[in-house]
């Protein structure tokens, strides 16, 4: 049905061995930038939540009475007081 000719086994033999290490090298590359890129990435997350807590501890250190939550209860809470409030600590 289906041979091989003898040229196809002497590629196959000649071209085989390097060819996977090739492959299996590639493979071990993209894996470890992919790899790099990920722990850049969460390390990146974490000082932003850990940066967004510290500002949300001092926010509410400075103003003890207040809450940095705004709550579902919005008729009673003037917007526009909780955006200068805000914009005043961030500056």
């Amino acid at each position: 049905m289906g041979g091989n000719s003898s040229e196809q086994i002497y590629y196959a033999k000649r071209y085989w061995l390097p060819l996977g290490i090739a492959a299996t090298v590639l493979l071990l590359v993209t894996t470890y930038f992919g790899w790099q890129y990920q722990h850049r990435l969460r390390r990146e997350f974490v000082n932003q939540v850990e940066l967004l807590g510290s500002e949300t501890s001092n926010r509410s250190l400075n103003n003890p009475g207040t809450s940095s939550v705004k709550h579902s209860n919005a008729s009673s809470v003037d917007d526009h007081s909780l955006l200068s409030e805000t914009t005043v600590h961030q500056i």
